[in-house]
């Protein structure tokens, strides 16, 4: 049978196979065919004629990061389409694909002789792309006119080039414009996290040049956006520095304080609080030492809870609890123990400074004591809450230890005294995971 009464059944491999033939060799013509016979009586598919399905060829490649192939389909297209408005199209597609291949030299080589006679639309898109080129080349200042004839022609994505223009102004030093850019990048249509974080960048930049007002007004901006207590903090230091390089030292306090008392367990209050003491104001010692605690300042912080336990300046559990843990941190077992002993004898009624206490010890591998301590919990609260979950940490530090028998005592002890205590479930699985492990 000759070749072309073969094409029904080789026309489908073509169509897969071809594009892949054109990656390789995008020079390649179709007048040597791949049947013996040649293209006598045989026209050459469609899908190799018709720009739009090579468009969509193209595409395809593209997607899947042949760039090599998706280039030489994108050019073949074009020769078959030139003075079309699909011609246009595959151009914008070959600008792409060089920027996605990091190669924005041949970006703009591609774009910049077309500008003079794409029509609007496309030249509208070129625009863009050719701003993307130059910028990624490093070359802001040719970026920047092209990014203006964008959005002078308007764009619904008017804050992500201003974003774009901003990093460009930074770069060439001009502080003033890249603010008003990353101000106007902080759109609504952007999610919160990125709105308040070009007005961060704003407000640095206006800050850079003394536009201390400007630098105000982002961060109040940003206050007005942002819940997280530990960005909120630093925004509000961030507003103190401004308001005292503006000459403004009553109002820099009066932000450093809010920044302290507001949410004294973050890093941003530690700042406050050094600039406080700067100042020569001694603020709250309870807010002070959880701020330098929250900072990994832990002996900062020792000192300033206990003169806040002095003071009183605190609920006198909370302090203790707080000291407690200090103490630990710092290496300083026994007098984290002490601390709960002393709560202890403050509050006999209440069984958790013995909870935390086993807390502590099991933390530091004293694990007879930690027992002893749970042992207690429950000989002296056998009715409390506590009790059961003394009985719970008995079970898991012991079975921690591998010691099965003595966890399954606690275990089983929990589960028949306290059957309605909120840890009976996970009791109940870990009883039967020890047995059959």
């Amino acid at each position: 049978m000759d070749c072309p009464r073969r094409l029904g059944t080789t026309s489908i491999l073509l169509l897969f196979l071809l594009p892949a033939c054109i990656s390789a060799q995008p020079s390649a013509s179709l007048s040597s065919p791949p049947c013996p016979g040649g293209w006598a009586g045989v026209e050459a598919p469609a899908s190799q004629t018709d720009p739009t399905a090579l468009l969509s060829q193209a595409d395809t490649l593209r997607a899947y990061g042949d760039y090599d192939g998706a280039l030489a389909l994108y050019h073949r297209a074009r020769s078959l389409s030139l003075g079309t408005s699909t011609a246009d199209t595959v151009l914008l597609r070959i600008a792409q694909v060089y920027l996605e291949m990091g190669r924005p030299e041949s970006a703009a080589t591609s774009l910049y002789p077309a500008l003079a006679w794409l029509p609007a639309q496309p030249q509208h898109h070129a625009h863009f792309l050719l701003a993307e080129a130059y910028r990624q080349s490093g070359d802001c200042r040719l970026a920047l006119p092209y990014y203006r004839r964008y959005l002078r022609d308007g764009t619904v994505l008017e804050d992500l080039v201003a974003e774009r223009m901003a990093y460009c102004h930074r770069d060439l030093g001009d502080r003033t414009r890249a603010a008003e850019a990353f101000t106007r990048a902080a759109g609504s249509y952007r999610s919160l996290s990125d709105q308040v974080a070009m007005l961060e960048e704003a407000a640095r930049e206006s800050r850079a040049v003394s536009s201390y007002e400007q630098a105000q007004e982002r961060y109040e901006r940003i206050l007005s956006i942002s819940r997280l207590p530990w960005y909120r903090a630093r925004i509000l230091y961030w507003t103190g520095e401004v308001l005292e390089e503006a000459g403004r030292p009553e109002e820099a306090e009066a932000r450093w304080q809010e920044a302290l008392s507001s949410y004294p367990n973050t890093i941003g209050a530690s700042w406050a609080a050094d600039a406080l003491l700067s100042a020569e104001i001694r603020p709250d010692p309870y807010d002070v030492a959880r701020a330098y605690r929250a900072a990994g300042r832990l002996q900062e912080a020792l000192a300033w809870f206990e003169e806040a336990l002095l003071q009183a300046a605190g609920p006198s559990a909370d302090l203790r609890y707080a000291l407690a843990a200090v103490r630990a941190e710092t290496g300083d077992l026994e007098g984290a123990l002490g601390e709960m002993d002393a709560l202890f004898q403050e509050f006999p009624g209440d069984p958790s400074p013995l909870l935390e206490k086993g807390r502590i010890l099991a933390d530091a591998g004293e694990i007879e004591r930690a027992l002893r301590a749970y042992d207690r919990t429950v000989q002296e609260f056998p009715a409390d809450w506590a009790a059961g979950e003394a009985l719970w940490r008995r079970g898991q530090l012991l079975e921690e230890q591998g010691h099965v028998e003595e966890a399954l005592a606690a275990y089983s002890s929990l589960l028949d005294s306290y059957a309605g205590h909120e840890k009976v479930a996970e009791a109940r699985f870990h009883s039967g995971l020890v047995r059959y492990r």
